[in-house]
C-alpha cells in the first residue's frame, strides 16, 4: 500500500503559469528515499584552493569536478602593478584559468590582490584608488567573458589579502568612502550574472541601498572567532539568497560568554554546524591549514558538513493527478542555490518547461511545485535542472506520476 504525506491546505507559490492557489494533497511518498552520500554538484561544497603568497598561477591546477570540489578559490596576485596597468601576460593569464574552469566545469572564487599578509619591509598600504579603479576595469573584461565559469567574486583588492581590513581604506570598524567606491565599480563594471561577497557585514551594512547591492553576499575567512560580528549584525538575512563562503581560522574562537581558547569546543562539530546551518554557508576551505578537518573528522562529523555545505535537496513525495503533477522539495543543506537555475520535467520523449527556479529553495524549507503536463501513460518523470543538479535521492531525480 502506497505511503502518503498529507499536506492540507498547501500554498502552491510556483507554477509554471505563474499562478497560486490552495488544495488538498495527499502527497505519495513510495520511492523517495534520502541517500547520506555526497554529490558533485555545483556551487557548493568543500573548495580547492590555489594561488596566494604571490605564487605563480597554472591552468593545469584546474581539474574536472569530483565529489571533493566543484569549486576553486582562487588568489590572483596583482603584485608589481601597485602603481600601473596589469601586462597582457598577465590578463592572459586570468583568461587562460577561467577557459580551463569552463572546459572542464567547474566555478572559481576569484580573489584579487597586492599584498600577501602583513609583509616585512613594507608599508601596510594599498595602491591609490585611480590605480585600483583602473584594474578593477582591467579584470573585469575578461571575467566578463565566463560568468558561468565564476562562483562567485570575493571583492578583494584591499587589505592584507585582499580581505578588506587595515590600510588606509579602513577596517571593518572604520567604513571610509573608498570602500563603497570600490564596491560600486564592481557591481557597474562586472555582468549581471556575477555575484560579489564582501568580508565584512559591517561594510554590507553600510552599503545602503546601493544600487546592484543584491547581486553582493558575504565570505567569513574566520567564523565564530573572537571579534565575529555576524550574530550582533545577523547577517544570515544577506546569506538567506547571497552567496556565503569562507574558511575556519586559527585565531582564537568566539565562546559561549566571551573569547574562549578551547578550539575543540568552539570550533568543533557541535558549535559548527548550528553556525554554518545559520547563517547559510555554500562552500568552505577544503584544506586542513587551520587544523578544521582534522577536528572535524576526530568529532565525527566532517562528512555532514561535506555534504550540507550549500543546497542539497531531497524529493519527499508526489501527486499526479487530472494532468498535473505536485511534488515536494525540502532543501536539508545549510546553503541555497544563490545563482537562478530554473527546472524542466522530462517524461519521456518530452521535455516540459516550467518558470520554477531554484534559487527559491531556501536552506531548512519544504516547497510544494506544480506543473500541468497533461495526459500520460508514464509511471514516472525526470526532474532536470540548469547545471545538472542531482538531488540526494535514491532513484536520483525521478519523480513518479503516483495517483
Amino acid at each position: 500500500m502506497f505511503k502518503t504525506l498529507k499536506l492540507l491546505s498547501l500554498f502552491l507559490c510556483v507554477f509554471t503559469a505563474s499562478l497560486s492557489c490552495t488544495v488538498s494533497l495527499d502527497l505519495v511518498t513510495d520511492g523517495y528515499v534520502e541517500i547520506d552520500t555526497p554529490l558533485i554538484n555545483p556551487d557548493r561544497g568543500f573548495y580547492h584552493q590555489i594561488g596566494g603568497g604571490h605564487a605563480k598561477l597554472h591552468p593545469e591546477e584546474v581539474k574536472a569536478p569530483n565529489v571533493n570540489h566543484t569549486v576553486y578559490r582562487v588568489y590572483f596576485s596583482l603584485r608589481g602593478f601597485e602603481e600601473k596597468e596589469i601586462d597582457t601576460k598577465t590578463l592572459e593569464n586570468l583568461e587562460a584559468l577561467l577557459k580551463k574552469a569552463q572546459k572542464v566545469g567547474v566555478t572559481l572564487i576569484p580573489r584579487f590582490y597586492y599584498t600577501w599578509g602583513y609583509e616585512k619591509g613594507k608599508p601596510f598600504s594599498s595602491p591609490d584608488e585611480n590605480t585600483i579603479i583602473g584594474h578593477v576595469k582591467q579584470v573585469a573584461k575578461i571575467l566578463n567573458k565566463y560568468p558561468d565559469a565564476i562562483s562567485f567574486l570575493e571583492a578583494g583588492f584591499i587589505g592584507a589579502w585582499g580581505e578588506w581590513h587595515t590600510d588606509q581604506y579602513g577596517n571593518q570598524k572604520e567604513f571610509l568612502p573608498f570602500r563603497k567606491t570600490l564596491l560600486q565599480t564592481l557591481i557597474s563594471e562586472l555582468d549581471q550574472k556575477i555575484l560579489i561577497a564582501l568580508r565584512y557585514t559591517p561594510d554590507h551594512r553600510k552599503m545602503g541601498n546601493l544600487q546592484g547591492i543584491e547581486r553582493v553576499g558575504l565570505h567569513h575567512d574566520c567564523p565564530n572567532y573572537g571579534n565575529d560580528t555576524y550574530p550582533e549584525s545577523n547577517a544570515q538575512t544577506i546569506t538567506i539568497d547571497r552567496p556565503q563562503g569562507g574558511e575556519v581560522c586559527e585565531l582564537d574562537p568566539r565562546g559561549q560568554f566571551g573569547e574562549s581558547t578551547d578550539h575543540e569546543k568552539y570550533y568543533g562539530c557541535k558549535t559548527m554546524i548550528q553556525y554554518f546551518n545559520k547563517f547559510n554557508f555554500d562552500v568552505l576551505n577544503g584544506s586542513d591549514w587551520s587544523g578544521s578537518h582534522s577536528r572535524f573528522r576526530r568529532q565525527g562529523c566532517y562528512t555532514e558538513i561535506k555534504n550540507k555545505l550549500g543546497y542539497r535537496f531531497v524529493l519527499r513525495g508526489s501527486k499526479f493527478e487530472n494532468g498535473i503533477l505536485y511534488f515536494e522539495v525540502e532543501n536539508v543543506g545549510f546553503g541555497k542555490s544563490f545563482k537562478s537555475r530554473k527546472l524542466s520535467l522530462k517524461i519521456g520523449d518530452k521535455v516540459v518547461p516550467t518558470s520554477i527556479d531554484i534559487k527559491n529553495w531556501h536552506s531548512g524549507g519544504k516547497f510544494i511545485e506544480k506543473i500541468e503536463i497533461g495526459n500520460t501513460n508514464e509511471k514516472s518523470a525526470e526532474i532536470l535542472i540548469d547545471g545538472k543538479i542531482k538531488f540526494a535521492n535514491s532513484k536520483g531525480n525521478r519523480v513518479f506520476l503516483h495517483k
